[in-house]
């Protein structure tokens, strides 16, 4: 066999430098060779050029690489070559390539799925959003804002929370209002419509008189607004709109947390009005029942949407979804742990939609771990007909373990009869507990 030279060595790697070379020939010779390359130029350049054996669905960019250190080699001896951009291109290409590959893949899955949500919310629930201009409410302001500064320049606690309270009168109250939302002082806006709860909450007012954070839920009558399941949320995809992305981006959301400009407050409720009246309200809206909120075309849709469309997020040509918030959970043997709030919400919904055995099952499971709970932690809040905000904040999970309770004891009535008017009972009468002490 004949060895390698010096020359040819350079040969093949000015092929390289001016993307001659296809990435099988530039392998398969480097392979052929190795031991001969390594022997002609120096360790550092060797482990430098060699291709790279870690796994990389772009071949193109081991080319590059190994493009780069040939210049770099030849740069060390005095010879100039500018790189050709073949490989670049190529690299692009290829990424561009499989990014339509695995979108068409992706929608074609989504699509069925998409149809069906589609089809029930036009037969069950033809929506036709409220009339309100968002943009007339959009930069109004009746304040002066350098009312809110002292002398020194500094913001005033009290005054501006009296501003953002004015804006919300402004902004909020008007969009809030046009959904049929009532507005609890300070921060809360919230609506009660066929068993379906909307509650928009701001959170926060401790630290620079602004407001920490935001959250929107949706849930059914009985559910308590402390302990929503993530089907009380909107669906990932509309987290990561223009409009989510640009509230809750720290560069604009700390103009309402940490206020330091009355303008740049403003601007920042104007964002969260657009988001609300863009994505949140017209989404919350068109769940018109509680029958809508438990459809399967929905939850199957919302479960779609924890994995996001694929995007090239690295470099590197790594094609990943743009979100996932499945569970991490890789032993798909164990049996996964159901959050007692889940069997809650699925139990009492099964039970009072005539699917008995499977509520009950539910709710045996729900009060077979807040039982746990309450002996691990001493719960002795007692059961009462009528609660407070301050009770459902500060011992929600007991107050959900006796309304499970509740909806449990009615297994033991024998007569079938008997047993639904129980169930239909107090179904209503939990509801009315948290209507009267949400205040809805």
């Amino acid at each position: 066999m004949i060895k390698l030279t010096k020359q040819e060595v350079d040969e093949m790697f000015a092929k390289l430098a001016h993307g001659q070379l296809e990435s099988s020939e530039w392998i398969n010779w480097w392979n052929l060779h190795v031991d001969e390359i390594k022997s002609l130029i120096s360790p550092g350049d060797f482990v430098r050029i060699k291709f790279s054996n870690r796994p990389n669905p772009n071949p193109y960019e081991t080319m590059l690489n190994s493009q780069e250190d040939v210049i770099r080699y030849f740069g060390k001896r005095g010879i100039e070559i500018t790189a050709d951009d073949t490989y670049e291109k190529k690299r692009v290409c290829f990424q561009q390539d499989r990014l339509a590959e695995a979108t068409k893949e992706y929608e074609q899955r989504i699509e069925p799925f998409r149809q069906r949500w589609e089809e029930y919310r036009c037969q069950h629930n033809p929506y036709t959003p409220p009339s309100f201009d968002v943009n007339k409410v959009i930069g109004l302001s009746n304040e002066d804002p350098n009312r809110l500064y002292d002398q020194q320049g500094y913001v005033q606690n009290d005054l501006c929370k009296a501003f953002i309270k004015e804006q919300f009168k402004l902004k909020l109250v008007p969009l809030t209002k046009a959904y049929g939302m009532k507005w609890k002082q300070p921060y809360t806006f919230i609506r009660e419509r066929n068993g379906v709860v909307i509650e928009i909450k701001f959170n926060g007012y401790f630290r620079g008189g602004g407001i920490e954070s935001m959250s929107t839920s949706i849930m059914p009558a009985y559910m308590l607004l402390d302990l929503p399941t993530d089907y009380c949320e909107l669906p990932e995809n509309c987290k990561h709109t223009q409009y989510s992305e640009e509230v809750f981006d720290y560069n604009n959301w700390r103009h309402i947390h940490y206020v330091k400009s009355a303008t740049l407050l403003c601007e920042q409720i104007d964002r969260i009005v657009q988001y609300l009246a863009k994505v949140v309200l017209p989404m919350f809206d068109e769940i018109d029942s509680v029958e809508t909120f438990f459809a399967k075309e929905r939850l199957d849709w919302y479960d779609l949407m924890k994995v996001g469309p694929p995007m090239i997020k690295f470099q590197r040509g790594w094609i990943n979804p743009a979100w996932n918030t499945t569970s991490s959970d890789t032993d798909s043997s164990a049996v996964p742990y159901v959050e007692p709030k889940y069997s809650y919400m699925f139990g009492i919904w099964n039970l009072y939609s005539g699917q008995e055995n499977t509520g009950y099952e539910q709710l045996a499971d729900c009060t077979a771990k807040l039982d746990e709970n309450a002996v691990a932690y001493k719960w002795s809040f007692p059961e009462k007909e009528s609660l407070t905000t301050t009770d459902l904040r500060n011992y929600a999970r007991e107050i959900m373990r006796q309304f499970a309770w509740r909806f449990l004891k009615t297994r033991d009535i024998d007569n079938p009869g008997k047993r639904r008017e129980q169930i239909i009972s107090t179904y209503q009468d939990v509801c009315k507990i948290l209507k009267n002490a949400y205040k809805y």
